[in-house]
């Protein structure tokens, strides 16, 4: 009957998955398979979409603003999904979080613009 441990559950679970998902670095991934280059070792060495526009054309800087929208809008709509209001609100925030901090390269992201 009591409801409140599996809402904690479902709104860490939620958390969880929006920060694994702001973590990938579009541009990084982009860079590495689309233009078989790390974004890193050109340009400015940061592999965000300005350095992508620079090196790889627009081609690459819009899939890389495109993918990064993506990889925002959809944890966020399931958080709207799941919980409504607080719910997008939870994802967007850890969305970000992994975008700035992201786990799969040592802490190191974006700027969360």
């Amino acid at each position: 009957m009591n409801e409140f441990p599996n809402v904690i559950i479902v709104y860490a679970v939620t958390a969880l998955v929006a920060y694994l998902i702001g973590s990938f670095n579009m541009a990084i991934l982009i860079s590495k398979y689309h233009k078989l280059s790390d974004i890193r070792e050109h340009g400015s060495g940061n592999a965000g979409m300005t350095n992508m526009f620079r090196t790889f054309g627009k081609t690459g800087g819009f899939l890389t603003l495109f993918g990064d929208l993506a990889k925002t809008v959809l944890p966020i709509l399931l958080g709207y999904a799941i919980f409504s209001y607080p719910g997008s609100y939870l994802a967007g925030l850890f969305v970000v979080l992994g975008h700035c901090f992201p786990l799969y390269y040592k802490f190191k992201g974006g700027k969360g613009v």
